[in-house]
């Protein structure tokens, strides 16, 4: 127990400290940014994630809406800004404070205008929740016994008020909460029908998300990285 947290406490400390430092990146899926150094480079150079990298990216094109729900400190956001390019936009959902400051440092960084940011949490109706920004700052997730309170909003709801256009692709990684997202879009889900990249959290968060999505006439696909469970989400054209 107190290795563990003695190790959570250095990589809060080096994070800390390398933060506050922007980084030109030379190569990779974000060459010619600066960026922010909050992660290794096996994740900034694409070498993580790959087959979920490599699904995102084929799934943009120029003038697509795009949600990055969990958006961490940018990297995804990002890389759809790039793709998606000036006639297209990308809308960004972070809770964490931290995660927050670091992805607007990165989208001022490199002058990025087709990215907005919501600062919120994304799950089934609007409201106020506790969050536990957990060990890293790509951990946090909702929880009653969260030290944090956060705002939450539904996708949904947002579409409804029309503070946000309907999404042709939706990044989704919120650490256990993946029901809660889809459950608050099925309007959004069955009218525009956008393909999904989501990385699901265990079993019974994937029978519940496959239950729901099947419900709607989405096929899953399975990607396996890194020893994370990965999917990429399309509406069954052939029927």
């Amino acid at each position: 127990m107190r290795l563990r947290r003695l190790l959570a406490n250095t990589r809060r400390l080096v994070k800390s400290i390398t933060r506050r430092f922007i980084i030109y990146m030379p190569a990779g899926p974000l060459r010619g940014m600066r960026i922010a150094a909050v992660a290794g480079p096996k994740f900034l150079l694409g070498k993580y994630e790959q087959e979920f990298f490599k699904a995102f990216k084929q799934s943009i094109k120029r003038g697509m809406v795009v949600y990055d729900v969990g958006a961490h400190w940018g990297f995804y956001s990002l890389i759809a800004a790039r793709l998606t390019g000036v006639s297209g936009q990308v809308i960004a959902f972070e809770p964490l404070p931290n995660n927050i400051q670091i992805l607007r440092k990165n989208l001022i960084a490199n002058k990025i205008r087709n990215v907005s940011l919501i600062e919120a949490a994304v799950a089934e109706q609007d409201g106020l929740a506790r969050f536990d920004p957990g060990d890293d700052t790509g951990l946090g997730h909702l929880s009653s016994e969260g030290s944090l309170e956060v705002r939450v909003v539904s996708l949904d709801s947002l579409w409804e008020k029309k503070e946000i256009p309907p999404p042709a692709v939706i990044k989704i990684d919120v650490e256990g909460a993946e029901e809660l997202v889809l459950k608050g879009a099925q309007q959004l889900l069955t009218r525009f029908h956008p393909t999904l990249l989501i990385e699901i959290h265990g079993k019974d968060q994937f029978h519940r998300c496959y239950e729901l999505l099947t419900s709607m006439d989405y096929v899953l696909t399975k990607l396996q990285d890194d020893k994370r469970v990965m999917y990429h989400v399309e509406q069954n054209l052939r029927r």
